[in-house]
């Protein structure tokens, strides 16, 4: 019997099970090198009570266990989009966001390593009100974080720059 490969080429019948248990151990092998290979994404957008977006609010996300070292301090867009995306430390399953900006209350969360889109409400401090976050469903991900926040490439377009 040959290698599924070697079939591939040949048109011959593989040997059975063989492609299974190269992927599964290839899978194993790769998970072991990256710590599990989990990711810790955040995205999202931060606005005001008002609906309008808050320019360079400070995004910050660490380990639940070490709140006090971030792994990163990211700001908002002019829109108040944020997006952040790594590998997540080894071992590490659940992050703190803390979205803060001058005048506003700040508002924080616990997550785990899988992406949620999130719009993020920051309350004046003079309000009654808490800051607070939603996650984001399809009608807002079309709607708002999209139009705001992402960069569509052009179907031919040779360069991401103007022309």
């Amino acid at each position: 019997m040959r290698s599924s490969r070697s079939a591939r080429r040949t048109g011959e019948a593989a040997e059975p099970g063989r492609t299974a248990r190269f992927r599964h151990g290839a899978l194993a092998a790769a998970a072991l090198l990256c710590g599990g290979c989990a990711m810790v994404t955040a995205r999202g957008v931060v606005r005001n009570a008002d609906g309008v977006g808050v320019e360079n609010a400070t995004v910050r996300i660490a380990t639940v266990s070490s709140p006090d070292k971030p792994l990163t301090v990211e700001h908002t867009t002019p829109n108040g989009c944020f997006d952040y995306s790594d590998i997540a430390p080894r071992h590490q399953k659940q992050f703190t966001l803390e979205v803060s900006a001058p005048g506003y209350k700040t508002v924080r969360l616990n997550f785990g390593t899988y992406s949620e889109l999130l719009l993020v409400i920051l309350s004046p401090e003079t309000s009654d009100n808490p800051s607070e976050y939603h996650r984001m469903d399809f009608d807002q991900k079309r709607g708002i974080f999209e139009p705001l926040c992402v960069t569509f490439i052009q179907p031919g377009a040779s360069s991401l720059g103007p022309t």
